[in-house]
């Protein structure tokens, strides 16, 4: 049951973006428990995210993302779920570093609390 939920939540975040000139997106709740996550793009870039139906941060990161790209978002997820956050610099900027200290392209984060993310870029 828990794994079909977790299908969902993916099948959800993928189908609630449209544009990729969207700024920010705010999803809907879930039931059961949940935790808050809450992405920012620093100037210079944006990201995409996506619910990880696999039970490992290994096998989250080379999950499928979707083509819309954001500034910010705040999305309720099922509680231990994994997300993938991947950054998409602007032309003429590089992926300086996540706020916990990372310099991947791609992150994946365990929702064991409520968390906030932000991603970096710098001028080239």
């Amino acid at each position: 049951m828990r794994k079909l939920l977790i299908y969902f939540t993916f099948l959800l975040f993928l189908s609630c973006s449209k544009e990729d000139t969207q700024d920010s997106k705010i999803y809907g709740s879930f039931s059961g428990p949940q935790y808050t996550l809450s992405i920012t793009a620093g100037n210079g870039g944006r990201f995409n995210a996506a619910a990880c139906p696999a039970t490992t941060e290994d096998a989250c990161r080379n999950i499928f993302h979707n083509s819309s790209r954001f500034k910010t978002a705040k999305v309720s997820f099922p509680a231990e779920t994994y997300v993938t956050i991947r950054a998409f610099p602007d032309e003429g900027y590089t992926l300086a570093s996540w706020s916990n200290g990372l310099t991947d392209e791609i992150i994946v984060v365990f929702l064991d609390s409520n968390k906030d993310v932000e991603v970096y870029f710098s001028q080239d």
